[in-house]
């Protein structure tokens, strides 16, 4: 029997699916990457991915109510429903 939550962390996200989970420009997140501070893409096929489990740990790892995007500051809570739904698909 397999257990499925350890499939669900295994998955990789799209940029896309990404973005509804860090709601950030796209140069942030590559400066972020740059400096060590998220996690960087893995390339499939030629296009890039991201773990779902590093992506939750970075999330874990900010203070409660922090999350930068363009256009000000965006809830911890969107952000921790936006974790929630991607793990459930």
């Amino acid at each position: 029997m397999t257990d499925t939550s350890i499939l669900a962390d295994d998955r990789h996200i799209t940029k896309n699916q990404l973005r509804e989970l860090v709601p950030v420009v796209d140069m942030t997140l590559w400066r972020w990457v740059r400096a060590g501070q998220f996690p960087a893409p893995v390339q499939i096929g030629g296009k890039n991915f991201w773990k779902l489990r590093e992506v939750q740990q970075f999330l874990a790892s900010r203070p409660a109510g922090y999350s930068r995007s363009a256009h000000g500051c965006v809830g911890a809570a969107k952000a921790r429903k936006a974790t929630a739904e991607a793990s459930a698909s």
